[in-house]
């Protein structure tokens, strides 16, 4: 998702060199430190020496600059995936990727349901959430094979997952504050009384 992220980013700001590294370091394009290396240290800028010394990357982001102002988000974000072949590259290395990118999918024609349709409203809604230190939930992975298979998390990170059934270990003890703290007894009314 980081590297669909990146490459829009790029898409949106051409000057934006940090997101194109990352983009094309990735496994989305898979260039080595050399190859970018030697983009970067061209006398031209970053996207013409994409073209003459990578002419098939070049290639790639110069097909989806015209739709960068022109599609839908998701429209946008399907070419991407599409065309580099993101869910067989990222999926051969961790199967909860291509669940994520069908996440970053969903949230993308969410945008574009809520009338953000331009990649700059996306691209700083991202910076907001990365801003804030906001997180998003890595998508369900309910894959063929995994049933009876046990995650274990904290509560903090099954936040906007469902589960059929979730155990919460320990819930049988006292808070520590109440085990640390003087033992006092309620009476009838309003009467408190503490224990010695």
């Amino acid at each position: 998702v980081q590297a669909i992220i990146s490459t829009l980013f790029y898409l949106w700001n051409r000057s934006d060199r940090l997101s194109l590294a990352a983009a094309l370091r990735s496994p989305l394009f898979g260039l080595s430190e050399q190859e970018i290396l030697d983009v970067f240290t061209s006398d031209e800028e970053p996207g013409a020496a994409l073209r003459s010394l990578l002419p098939a990357v070049g290639a790639l982001f110069d097909s989806w600059a015209p739709f960068c102002g022109t599609e839908p988000l998701a429209g946008l974000v399907r070419r991407i995936i599409a065309d580099t072949g993101a869910y067989v590259r990222f999926g051969k290395l961790n199967r909860q990727a291509v669940f994520n990118l069908d996440k970053l999918l969903d949230m993308a024609h969410d945008f574009d349901r809520r009338g953000f349709t331009t990649l700059q409203d996306f691209v700083e809604r991202v910076k907001t959430i990365r801003g804030s230190e906001q997180r998003e939930a890595a998508a369900d992975m309910y894959l063929p094979g995994l049933d009876g298979a046990v995650s274990i998390m904290t509560v903090h990170k099954a936040k906007g997952l469902q589960f059929p059934a979730v155990f919460l270990p320990a819930m049988n003890q006292q808070s520590r504050s109440v085990t640390l703290g003087p033992a006092v007894l309620f009476g009838p009314g309003d009467a408190v009384r503490r224990v010695t």
